[in-house]
């Protein structure tokens, strides 16, 4: 194993007492193969919010929480969550109350409201006419090519 994982911590969750705590606990942390530890899915879908975007001050604090509760590895998920994959089991209840402060605690992770989305007026390159017309006088070249080429055998 590539990290000091502390051996013999304590895999138990205490969820007595706190529903909301609890809630999150099992839509958000995931199973992880060291005993003591779990992996905390970060939700990016907070309601009122485009789906997938974090401020710069959200991603400075994610960027603190892999360093301290984690060994400063932090994944993105093709659901346009994040990932801190090794967190210490005695320490999810300080992390859920930093996240939750920071309005990345929504417990919906695998849920309908876990949307995958894109903007595409801001964010992605659609096919414009343009753009269009040159692929399809790419593919129309392509397949002159290849017709050509094959001709080109059988004679």
């Amino acid at each position: 194993m590539p990290f000091a994982y502390v051996e013999g911590l304590d895999d138990t969750i205490d969820l007595r007492g706190d529903k909301v705590f609890a809630r999150w606990v099992e839509r958000n942390v995931r199973p992880h193969r060291v005993a003591g530890y779990r992996a905390v899915v970060l939700s990016l879908k907070k309601t009122g919010t485009a789906p997938g975007d974090a401020t710069a001050e959200q991603m400075d604090l994610v960027a603190d929480w892999s360093e301290r509760y984690g060994f400063g590895e932090l994944r993105v998920t093709h659901e346009q969550n994040l990932v801190l994959p090794d967190v210490r089991v005695d320490q999810l209840s300080a992390l859920w109350q930093e996240v939750r402060a920071a309005g990345l605690a929504t417990p919906n992770i695998g849920l309908l409201t876990d949307i995958i989305a894109c903007r595409a007026a801001t964010s992605a390159a659609w096919p414009t006419p343009s753009r269009s017309r040159s692929r399809r006088r790419s593919s129309n070249a392509l397949m002159i090519s290849i017709t050509s080429m094959t001709s080109a055998r059988s004679t």
